[in-house]
C-alpha cells in the first residue's frame, strides 16, 4: 500500500494497482470501533469508506466494489507476509497440550509454557481452559 496526494489535497491510500480509497479527515466520516479495537492506517481507512458508504452512498455499487477489491488486496498483502508454517514432527507417545482461550491459544509440547500461560492469565483476571493429550 501506498499514499497519494491529489490535486484537491485529498490523501489517498492505493491498495494494488487499481485501487484508492479516500484516508478520511479526523471527525468526519470516521468510523468508532470499540475502545478495544487497534487498527492500523489501512484498516482504518478501510473501515471508514464502508461507513462513508453505508452512511452516504449506499446506491453506489461501483463504490462498494472498489472498497471490497481493496480489502481483497490488503488481506493479499497480509498473507504474503504471513511466516512460512513449519512442519512439527511429533515423536510417538509424546503429550501435547491444547490452550482453547487467553491471549496464546494453540498447541503446547512442554507443561511449562502451558504453566506460564495460565499465570498470566491469572493476572489478568481471565480464564485459561486447556486439555493434555
Amino acid at each position: 500500500m501506498r499514499k497519494g496526494l491529489f490535486a484537491n489535497k485529498d490523501e489517498y491510500l492505493f491498495f494494488g494497482e487499481e485501487n484508492r480509497l479516500k484516508m478520511f479527515q479526523p471527525n468526519t466520516f470516521n468510523f468508532k470501533p470499540k475502545s478495544h479495537i487497534k487498527l492500523d492506517e489501512a484498516q482504518r481507512c478501510i473501515l471508514d469508506n464502508f461507513w462513508f458508504q453505508y452512511t452516504l452512498k449506499r446506491e453506489e455499487r461501483g463504490y462498494f466494489l472498489s472498497i471490497l477489491n481493496s480489502l481483497a488486496e490488503y488481506f493479499n498483502e497480509l498473507n504474503k507476509n504471513l511466516p512460512k508454517l513449519e512442519k512439527i514432527e511429533i515423536p510417538k507417545g509424546e503429550t501435547l497440550y491444547l490452550i482453547f482461550d487467553g491471549n496464546k491459544p494453540g498447541i503446547y509440547l512442554e507443561w511449562e509454557n502451558i504453566m506460564i500461560e495460565k499465570l498470566d492469565a491469572k493476572r489478568k483476571g481471565q480464564d485459561l481452559t486447556f486439555k493434555r493429550y
